[in-house]
């Protein structure tokens, strides 16, 4: 099945300076609001670092947590989830670090530090100015290096100062975390099964399925996911399943019988009955009233 979501369908056009190679490695910059707030994207193959240098955001991942930002700081998101700006203030200034999974994959430093368990529930960190500075002057690297075109060399060197990048963050990511109080064990088990959630939620919807794999009881770690999030464990399955359905059914072209596929339910009328019990309507009436809301955001000029 072809990719949902490419970095083709990023809204370039609200964006300056983007620079890349093969796709790769993308730095890029925004300094005005989305065109279109509440609409969702998933990028399956790279994983996005937002910098906030100024301004505040109200983002949404995997329709279940919101975060209302106000401070400098960076944004972590990871492939496959869904994630959502729903408000933005005029004044909001950021720069964007993509990197695709084969070249992170290439490094195997993230799975190895501290930092990618705890973002992948809770996306933000606050970063005060040294951090800021540090991170930034990082960001202008990659700049340099990604101009110089003439540099057969150039992907070789944005994967050492990503690794050092990397190692740098897990640093202000070790001094926040003891400047704060540490996480609870409810705490701790929401994270796991966030993090785990991310990766099976389209295969696997049941409570027990996650509940094994912490070795918990379905009972236990419903009530610790539902004391951090406000969700119990079924509620921010379905609350997943259906912001991607929701995202799916929003592509051109995109059946709904390949949404129930791509979801692992059983059959259509089980997935229609999933879907009108979350949204309040089936996912053909979703569709068309996407359909209908986007022609009239975007009418045909005389």
């Amino acid at each position: 099945m072809p990719s949902l979501q490419t970095i083709k369908e990023i809204p370039f056009q609200y964006l300056q300076s983007v620079l890349h190679i093969e796709h790769q490695f993308i730095i890029m910059e925004e300094s005005q609001a989305y065109s279109s707030i509440n609409t969702s994207y998933v990028l399956d193959r790279y994983i996005v670092i937002c910098i906030i240098e100024r301004g505040s955001v109200v983002v949404s991942i995997n329709g279940i947590q919101q975060y209302h930002i106000k401070e400098q700081g960076v944004i972590y998101h990871f492939p496959g989830q869904i994630f959502q700006v729903t408000e933005i203030s005029s004044d909001y200034k950021a720069k964007y670090i993509l990197m695709s999974k084969n070249f992170t994959e290439q490094l195997n430093i993230i799975s190895r530090l501290d930092f990618a368990l705890s973002l992948k529930a809770n996306p933000f960190l606050p970063l005060n100015k040294d951090a800021m500075h540090s991170i930034l002057t990082c960001y202008e690297l990659y700049r340099g290096i990604l101009q110089q075109y003439d540099n057969p060399n150039r992907l070789e060197m944005l994967r050492h100062i990503t690794m050092a990048y990397f190692l740098n963050f897990n640093y202000y990511y070790h001094k926040h975390q003891q400047s704060v109080q540490s996480a609870s064990r409810e705490e701790e088990v929401a994270q796991h099964f966030l993090s785990l959630l991310n990766t099976h939620f389209k295969k696997n919807h049941n409570v027990r399925f996650y509940a094994d794999k912490l070795c918990l009881t379905p009972k236990y770690m419903s009530w610790c996911v539902k004391r951090v999030t406000g969700c119990s464990a079924k509620e921010c399955i379905c609350q997943q399943l259906i912001s991607y359905a929701q995202y799916m059914l929003r592509c051109p072209g995109t059946s709904v019988v390949l949404v129930s596929q791509e979801l692992s339910f059983e059959d259509l009328p089980t997935f229609g009955k999933f879907f009108r019990l979350h949204a309040g309507l089936s996912p053909r009436e979703y569709q068309k009233k996407v359909l209908a809301s986007s022609v009239l955001s975007h009418p045909e000029k005389g």
